[in-house]
């Protein structure tokens, strides 16, 4: 229950709010909705589908009830400047880890958002959540993440084959990961 608990909570982190999506109003949950949806974005996600309005309040909904997941809006505190999206999911206290989920929002790349968004990400899983590893999934050809996260101190840890069904053909998977050495 404690782990469900802080999945659900806003966060500050150096100078960024982290809002939980079910803590969004109404305005900042379109804007979420739009950037998932954009282009940019969504050509690299497993579900390429557009989220309809509805859809979005639905997956927001099932979040407030979730003990394995969540889902942060990241904004700059003074500007109230939305900046993307970080997401914690299969979370298993057990074993200490989960896997993240970052995206910048579309008009943001380039200006070391995604490094902010990641030492946000890695606050609430290492100090708060205290996980003692991180993992993520990214498409092979998503090279431009590929080498952020290798920057990021995060290592190759796996391959699989066409794993995910994709625009009408199989993708291969790059599983990353890190260890929390603190």
């Amino acid at each position: 229950m404690e782990s469900y608990n802080l999945l659900c909570k806003n966060y500050t982190y150096k100078d960024l709010t982290i809002m939980h999506f079910t803590a969004l109003n109404e305005a900042q949950k379109e804007d979420v909705r739009q950037w998932r949806n954009h282009s940019s974005i969504i050509k690299f996600m497993y579900q390429q589908n557009q989220t309809s309005p509805q859809k979005h309040e639905t997956f927001i909904n099932l979040l407030r009830n979730a003990n394995d997941k969540g889902y942060w809006a990241v904004f700059e505190s003074k500007r109230n400047l939305g900046l993307g999206v970080i997401s914690l999911s299969r979370i298993n206290l057990f074993h200490s880890y989960a896997f993240l989920g970052i995206y910048v929002a579309p008009n943001q790349h380039h200006k070391g958002v995604g490094t902010k968004l990641l030492e946000a990400l890695e606050y609430i899983s290492f100090s708060v959540l205290k996980l003692h590893s991180l993992r993520l999934e990214v498409l092979e050809e998503n090279t431009k993440a590929i080498d952020f996260y290798k920057r990021n101190n995060f290592i190759q840890e796996g391959f699989l084959k066409d794993f995910a069904f994709i625009q009408g053909a199989f993708r291969n998977i790059i599983l990353m990961g890190k260890i929390n050495e603190k």
